[in-house]
């Protein structure tokens, strides 16, 4: 499942990337633009929130959709098929895996299908390595860019808060140089040999041996390493995910309790209960539903789906698509360090992190205290500054 949802980690950037768009300063006003009496930022959303709001749900309903198709039209245990390294082997000689799609157009028999799946691939690689390029730069700059520069902080933050500046162009380019070479790495691993010692490529029949598996295919540690590297990537989306739901639900629940007050202090952008005076920019359909959902979904992806490779089911010693030599385990259910780590490694540092913040700071552990008016106000006006900064 977490494999499966990282396709899915990157279509809420639609929305997230229309904090930076701007009015031209220059722009010529039409009739079909928004008052001039309109802030930017409501004119903004007046302009892009069908954007926002629509193509998430419609990207996530192809992919999806693509998902369905692919398990009608390709076995679970297919040959071509990419598998965890940790996983137990099909019976599969000489083969080498490659992309659902590109398997099953190579069954269809049709010229040059393969060929064309395979430039569309790459071409959605480049794209997703651009949008992650985005998110990684955005969010170090934001973490840096409220640092305090000053002579008498740690060398530490002052390294940090280096990276919060942006040139000319409002662009946080320092914090894009460093997030593009801080993985670009990970790539050329690929490139190390699959074991040394050995030249010429194995007979499909010595790949089939027990034992052989890590000289045919197999990279040993540095394919452990990707696979772990990419899956602790995917745990540590839930985990903002998670954090977001979470955050949402405390604000969408403090508005409630304190509408009285906000409506009589005018506070901008958190009115939400009258249409001709509505200036509240976080609506959105079904919640706090939705919200309850999603910290839910990510809490079983989180715990619960990432158990699933301890769960211990027994295996048909006759069935053709897993060699004898795994069964044994797959039924003692060995615990393998690999899988563990890419999928709770990720927890593990987050609360280490957190933890660490909370005794250097010294901060509560508790969550803040809501309940008095003049604080959420002056949270709220906090808040403000804060998205401010981010635009």
């Amino acid at each position: 499942m977490s494999t499966v949802a990282f396709s899915y980690v990157g279509i809420e950037i639609v929305a997230a990337s229309s904090l930076e768009v701007r009015w031209p300063k220059n722009a010529e006003r039409n009739s079909s633009d928004p008052p001039r009496h309109q802030e930017p930022a409501s004119a903004i959303s007046s302009t892009v929130r069908w954007s926002a709001i629509w193509i998430p749900g419609l990207v996530c309903f192809a992919y999806t959709l693509c998902g369905v198709l692919i398990s009608f039209n390709i076995p679970r245990d297919h040959c071509d098929l990419p598998r965890f390294s940790w996983a137990p082997e099909p019976r599969c000689e000489g083969t080498q895996a490659i992309s659902a799609f590109v398997a099953i157009a190579k069954r269809s028999g049709i010229p040059h299908l393969p060929d064309v799946f395979n430039a569309f691939l790459l071409f959605t690689a480049l794209t997703c390595a651009m949008t992650n390029l985005y998110v990684a730069s955005r969010s170090l700059f934001g973490l840096a860019s409220r640092l305090n520069r000053g002579s008498s902080q740690p060398l530490v933050l002052r390294l940090l808060a280096w990276f919060g500046k942006t040139n000319r162009h409002k662009v946080p380019m320092r914090a894009m140089i460093f997030s593009s070479l801080a993985f670009a790495w990970v790539p050329f691993l690929n490139l190390a040999d699959k074991k040394e010692g050995v030249s010429a490529p194995l007979e499909a029949s010595a790949c089939a041996a027990p034992g052989n598996a890590t000289l045919c295919g197999d990279t040993g540690g540095i394919t452990i390493f990707v696979e772990v590297l990419g899956s602790m990537g995917t745990v540590g989306v839930f985990i903002v995910w998670a954090c977001e739901c979470l955050a949402f639900l405390r604000f969408y629940y403090c508005l409630k309790r304190h509408r009285d007050v906000l409506e009589q202090a005018r506070i901008p952008q958190v009115r939400r209960w009258h249409y001709e005076d509505d200036d509240y920019p976080y609506h959105s359909h079904g919640q706090p539903l939705t919200a309850y959902l999603g910290l839910l979904g990510c809490f079983i992806l989180l715990i619960v789906c990432n158990l699933a490779y301890f769960w211990k089911k027994p295996v048909d010693e006759s069935e053709p698509s897993y060699p004898p030599e795994h069964s044994s385990e797959r039924l003692e259910g060995v615990f393998r360090l690999d899988p563990f780590l890419s999928n709770y490694f990720t927890i593990f540092f987050f609360l280490l992190m957190w933890s660490a913040l909370k005794l250097f700071r010294e901060a509560p552990w508790a969550l803040v205290d809501l309940s008095d008016h003049n604080r959420v106000i002056q949270k709220i006006r906090n808040l403000h500054d804060l998205r401010q900064g981010s635009m």
